[in-house]
């Protein structure tokens, strides 16, 4: 009977083993960061989206006083600015400018919430009418900074 004998140099498959190993971990290792980078981003994405929609909240609720009730009160008004104070922060400049809009008019609106004569009452009858289609508007000007969306 022939003996096969298998020699296995030892200290050359360690080497070659040790070389295909770097690599490996700098696989791995750029695997691991890239979803980390992932979850990171989605993270940001979800606290940003969050933020906005508490400015969205504090407009929509100002909007839905005013045409629940056709006035505004000071704390009404103080409530929206605060609600909205991060707005140059988290939005373009439409938002920003849509949002002085809505105030501008709620201001009106207090102002004028004794309103005497025609001139007066048919600015606050105006003030009060700027709001009805409100709703919907904010939410076209919001739609593209709070829904999601891929990437």
């Amino acid at each position: 009977m022939g003996h096969f004998a298998c020699t296995i140099d030892w200290e050359k498959l360690v080497h070659v083993l040790a070389a295909l190993l770097t690599p490996l971990i700098a696989v791995i290792t750029v695997y691991i960061a890239w979803q980390q980078y992932k979850i990171n981003k989605g993270q940001f994405r979800l606290a940003l989206r969050d933020r906005r929609l508490k400015v969205f909240e504090a407009t929509i609720e100002l909007i839905a006083t005013v045409l629940r009730t056709a006035k505004v009160e000071q704390a009404d008004l103080t409530k929206f600015l605060v609600g909205t104070s991060e707005r140059d922060f988290l939005f373009g400049s439409d938002v920003s400018a849509y949002l002085k809009s809505v105030y501008d008019k709620a201001v009106d609106l207090y102002a004028l919430a004794d309103a005497q004569g025609e001139e007066q009452t048919a600015q606050w009858k105006e003030a009060a009418k700027w709001f009805s289609g409100q709703s919907e508007e904010a939410r076209k000007i919001f739609g593209k900074y709070v829904a999601f969306s891929e990437g």
